[in-house]
């Protein structure tokens, strides 16, 4: 994060670094005993820290489940209020309002996929946030963390808005990476039979002539994308 932040010339990284500091201290104190909760802050974190993002970012990401007046409490106490403690105060709290408002709309899938109705939530989503990059990044990471540590029986709703309008969102801010991350995660969810086939067939090529890990990776990819022609699933495959 020190790096990402001398590199983005962002101000008061010192105070910033220091304030993350006591929230994360205050943050683990109320969480001990819920091990669930402090692994899906310590996947956002890492997350995070590995996109770039700054300390007002990895603040909020400590902060986005605790209610308003609680997370303003562990900000300021204990410290001399200042214009500069004040100001960084309502960034962070500002990220916290934007991610959970943006976190609130309710995806609900069309019975067939609707181009223009999956764009309505993706424009609705860019709307709400308001221009603010640190909530939508949150977002999604929040996001990708929860889709990670679900389980195969998760309701089906949840991964087809993170394929269907939450990844392309991502891809449609330029978060390439992330936005595969994300199907990578609905893929497992909605059809864990032929990710773990594509899976094994991707440790499997790793052995072979690029001419034979391509016929094998084609032919799986095929299969699959077969069985999901079938279905509503709004998963497609990028060639790389």
């Amino acid at each position: 994060i020190d790096r990402s932040c001398q590199l983005g010339k962002y101000p008061n990284v010192d105070f910033n670094r220091k304030l993350f500091q006591k929230i994360e201290l205050a943050v683990i104190n109320i969480s001990t005993g819920r091990p669930k909760s402090l692994r899906h802050l310590s996947f956002m974190l890492r997350e995070l820290s590995e996109m770039g993002c700054d300390y007002l970012t990895v603040s909020a990401a400590l902060l986005h489940n605790i209610p308003k007046k609680e997370a303003e409490r562990l900000i300021l106490a204990d410290l001399k209020t200042t214009k500069t403690l004040r100001e960084t105060s309502d960034q962070i709290l500002e990220i916290v309002q934007v991610f959970n408002e943006v976190n609130g709309v309710h995806y609900s899938p069309p019975h067939k996929k609707l181009q223009h109705h999956i764009q309505n939530f993706m424009d609705a989503l860019i709307k709400i946030s308001r221009g603010n990059g640190r909530a939508l990044l949150l977002f999604f990471v929040h996001k990708l963390s929860a889709m990670t540590t679900a389980t195969e029986d998760a309701e089906d709703i949840a991964f087809r808005a993170v394929a269907e309008y939450i990844a392309p969102s991502a891809e449609r801010l330029g978060l390439i990476l992330l936005a595969s991350k994300l199907r990578n995660e609905s893929f497992r969810l909605h059809d864990p039979e032929h990710y773990y086939e594509m899976e094994k067939g991707i440790v499997s090529s790793l052995g072979m002539s690029r001419k034979q890990a391509e016929g094998l990776l084609d032919g799986i990819k095929q299969r699959v994308e077969k069985t999901l022609a079938g279905s509503d699933f709004g998963l497609v495959f990028c060639d790389s």
